[in-house]
């Protein structure tokens, strides 16, 4: 039988990307979209080429610049923000056991880990951009840039 990270969703105590007994909130506030995850137990997490496998409790914030969409229908479900969202900024803080892999960070930690990744920014390109992020007061946080560079997605390289 091959493993699949959806099983997790039917465990108790296990969540995969905000499906299962975790939860979420989301800030609006101006262009910022503000995107809150808190998983207990077993949780997995994908994010942009990163895998994190953690067991104990983790805690995830994305940061997206504004609704970018063609239609407008303001969903704000986490999935949907990573798909057609520019993704400013992500924070994850996890207490317990954390395994991961990928494109942003790899590793093994027991205890407590906690990463700030901002995105990349295209070689010649010239961005100027403001973070102001609050975490006890998330619904402070806003992402200023001066370009017209907003609505475009993070490369990959």
């Amino acid at each position: 039988m091959r493993f699949s990270p959806l099983i997790c969703v039917w465990l108790a105590g296990c969540s995969f990307n905000g499906f299962g007994t975790s939860t979420s909130a989301v800030f609006l506030n101006g262009n910022t979209v503000v995107h809150e995850l808190q998983g207990r137990g077993l949780h997995v997490a994908t994010l942009q080429g990163t895998a994190i496998f953690s067991f104990g409790a983790y805690h995830e914030i994305l940061v997206f610049t504004g609704n970018c969409r063609d239609d407008q229908t303001g969903r704000t479900d986490r999935q949907a923000l990573v798909n057609d969202q520019p993704l400013a900024a992500s924070v994850t803080d996890t207490t317990g056991l954390e395994i991961a892999f990928g494109r942003r960070w790899s590793g093994l930690t027991i205890g407590r880990h906690q990463a700030t990744v901002l995105v990349d920014i295209p070689k010649n390109a010239e961005i100027a951009r403001s973070l102001y992020m609050d975490l006890d007061d998330l619904s402070s946080t806003r992402v200023d840039q001066l370009d017209e560079t907003s609505c475009k997605k993070e490369t990959r390289t």
